[in-house]
């Protein structure tokens, strides 16, 4: 074989090297992607959980106002109701004597 021939054997391997190492590379890529894909889908659901969670909570914040604002408006009708009493026994014991 002539020196012409061994290098272009060498520049032929040099190249099947570097073909098998760019599928590589790119076999590599396709993965990153997927796995790309799957980490983007995993954070919007961790997102969207997180968006109801937020929503239930003010629900939650907002029944819990409303149940406070009833239980105060209980004691002063409470408290009303047992000044009435009062005052209603105050009259019996008027007759009384």
């Amino acid at each position: 074989m002539t020196a012409a021939g061994e290098a272009f054997g060498r520049i032929v391997t040099a190249m099947e090297e570097m073909n098998g190492q760019v599928e590589q590379m790119s076999h590599a890529a396709s993965a990153l992607r997927r796995d790309s894909r799957q980490v983007t889908e995993t954070v919007e659901a961790f997102a969207q959980i997180a968006a109801d969670t937020s929503g239930q909570t003010q629900n939650v914040a907002a029944a819990t106002e409303q149940q406070a604002a009833a239980m105060q408006q209980i004691a002063r009708s409470t408290e009303l109701l047992h000044q009435l009493a009062q005052g209603l026994q105050k009259a019996v014991e008027r007759f009384r004597y």
